[in-house]
């Protein structure tokens, strides 16, 4: 542990991109809840991690910009790392922000890949799942996956700038249809739960056939309500 005050912000400033990570993972993507345990060795992973693809990136950037002046310089901090900050302050905290400020910039962008990559990276699980099929077994057991019903519902294979136009039948009869707006993306099945959806809204209420505009901006429904959910993606909305 660090034993002075400056190690000490140079230790939670250097884990910076593993909260940065959890942080976005949190608000964007659903999880099952993890141990404090598994929690810190994600903070601590991810950050260690991104902190060695920065300094990678920064020594090559280095070599091929300076070449022996890089080493020249790099040399001494490495060797005598105490001594050459008491000589150069300014330069090690300006290099020190940069390396966290990138390193948070790579834990951002890796809690929710873009699109593209997301899309490259099921490409490649499926190559490789068919290069290796003859020493998989394709019909055992399968990992369990950790998401939420429906945020798989409306997040895979979502065409990209599509309206996921949500329709719900609930326990009353009563059916509800309208763009998404948001959701809770807990794992747990519970009637805590809640949907969003926005206008513009239809609604058909029980006994009735006709699906008829609802002069509404917002409705919030409880997930206890529901009895089942159609997910549809749709380019433009209709009137």
């Amino acid at each position: 542990m660090p034993s002075s005050l400056g190690g000490l912000a140079l230790f939670v400033a250097l884990l910076a991109p593993g909260f940065v990570y959890s942080s976005r993972r949190e608000r964007r993507v659903s999880a099952r809840s993890l141990t404090t345990l598994r929690e810190t060795g994600i903070v601590v992973m991810v950050s260690l991690a991104c902190n060695v693809a920065v300094l990678g990136l920064l020594a090559i950037v280095g070599l091929i910009v300076s070449s022996a002046d890089g080493l020249a310089e790099l040399s001494p901090f490495l060797s005598e790392p105490g001594s050459y900050t008491s000589k150069h302050p300014g330069r090690v905290f300006v290099w020190s922000v940069a390396l966290v400020s990138m390193s948070c910039v790579f834990a951002h962008v890796a809690a929710e890949p873009p699109v593209l990559v997301k899309r490259l990276a099921v490409r490649l699980r499926a190559d490789r799942l068919r290069l290796l099929g003859q020493w998989l077994e394709r019909d055992g057991p399968q990992p369990i996956a950790y998401i939420s019903g429906w945020s798989k519902a409306f997040h895979t294979d979502a065409p990209a700038g599509a309206f996921t136009l949500v329709g719900l039948e609930l326990t009353d009869d009563t059916y509800i249809e309208g763009p998404l707006l948001s959701f809770n993306p807990q794992i747990g099945e519970d009637n805590d739960r809640s949907i969003v959806l926005c206008a513009p809204l239809r609604i058909r209420r029980a006994g009735k056939d006709v699906l008829v505009p609802l002069d509404v901006h917002r409705i919030v429904i409880a997930a206890g309500t529901v009895r089942f959910m159609t997910v549809s993606f749709v380019e433009t909305l209709g009137d």
